[in-house]
């Protein structure tokens, strides 16, 4: 009877990964090669099974997910992302002439960076703490590109805007 009842359990957890497996797969939840976080767990998809699902994580860990433990999938992988500039300057900055000079920078730069799908849009003024105001700019980039396209605008951004004498406060850039 013990025997019968720790089968009967097994086959339980057994038959409950085939079919959360099959409904991922049936779904198309996610694809091999995916960024996710199921869980806990993040990481790029190696393996999508019946059984079980493969992530490689992103210090190098592979996990192996049993598909039964599957309840909640963030997939960052399906669409357009959003890459946002934060530069805090202060209240006494002329906004005008900051606006010009991030507007010429983007007119430089935008034709060099097909994974651009849409921006630069312009927030801001907007206030911000210690009596600081912060000026955004926004792009949508292809998936996986947004932090190449922030760390080259935003470099690009602070050297104009020190060649034309707008002065930043210290730990003034937010990502």
């Amino acid at each position: 009877g013990i025997a019968g009842l720790a089968i009967g359990l097994g086959a339980q957890t057994f038959i409950n990964d085939i079919v959360n497996g099959f409904f991922i797969l049936l779904e198309n939840q996610f694809d091999v090669g995916d960024s996710v976080t199921i869980g806990d767990f993040s990481g790029k998809v190696v393996s999508i099974g019946l059984r079980s699902t493969q992530l490689q994580g992103f210090d190098g860990t592979h996990h192996f997910l049993p598909n039964h433990t599957i309840d909640v999938i963030s997939n960052n992988s399906r669409n357009n992302m959003r890459a946002m500039i934060e530069i805090h300057l202060p209240a006494d900055t002329d906004f005008d002439q900051v606006r010009q000079i991030l507007e010429k920078v983007n007119k430089q730069l935008v034709p060099n960076f097909p994974e651009i799908v849409s921006g630069p849009s312009y927030i801001g003024p907007h206030n911000a703490p210690n009596g600081l105001l912060t000026m955004k700019v926004v792009f949508y980039t292809l998936n996986g590109q947004q932090f190449n396209v922030h760390d080259h605008f935003l470099a690009k951004y602070l050297d104009v805007l020190g060649e034309n004498g707008i002065t930043l406060p210290k730990q003034s850039i937010v990502g």
